[in-house]
């Protein structure tokens, strides 16, 4: 029994681990995305300001994933294949009308939310604060799509938020 157990958590462990890659690639891709996106719409004031914040938003949060990668003695993947996603996904959104793109947006945005959701009931203790952090990133995100089509500048008081919050975190896990 004690063995099977064992088996059993060991099966969860790179299971969370995968997962963990998985998200780590999703926020290169991301921040790669919002940094063509903001390229793209270098004219529009308003949408170059809020691709190039949400872009910080991924970098982040990409740094916070890479620190959760390295304590848990996990290869990084190379940033190569998932900054070329992020062009190509960029690529094909680039000439939609505003609110067809945030709607597009957001079919990607939800289902990450319940994926983070869902790693946090799969994450070890001493991981829940940061993987609490990835659904709070993504619910900015959220937060930016579903506001974002009035244009207005609160569509991005979410991310700011995030962002004040998590600078000291990254800047502690450093140090760890």
């Amino acid at each position: 029994m004690d063995h099977q157990a064992r088996s059993w958590q060991t099966e969860i462990t790179d299971a969370y681990e995968q997962e963990l890659l998985g998200v780590y690639r999703g926020e290169v891709l991301g921040h790669r995305f919002f940094l063509e996106m903001a390229g793209h719409y270098r004219r529009d004031t308003y949408a170059r300001r809020a691709f190039a914040l949400l872009a910080v938003v991924e970098h982040e949060t990409g740094l916070l994933l890479r620190g959760l990668l390295v304590r848990h003695r996990i290869e990084c993947p190379l940033p190569i294949e998932s900054s070329a996603s992020g062009v190509a996904a960029a690529q094909a959104m680039t000439g939609l009308p505003w609110p067809l793109l945030m709607e597009a947006m957001a079919e990607r945005i939800c289902p990450a939310i319940v994926r983070f959701e869902a790693l946090l009931g799969t994450a070890p203790a001493e991981d829940h604060e940061l993987i609490e952090l990835l659904v709070e990133h993504e619910r900015a995100l959220e937060a930016f799509v579903r506001c974002g089509r009035s244009r207005r500048n609160d569509a991005l008081k979410a991310s700011v938020r995030y962002l004040r919050r998590l600078k000291p975190t990254n800047s502690q896990r450093l140090l760890i």
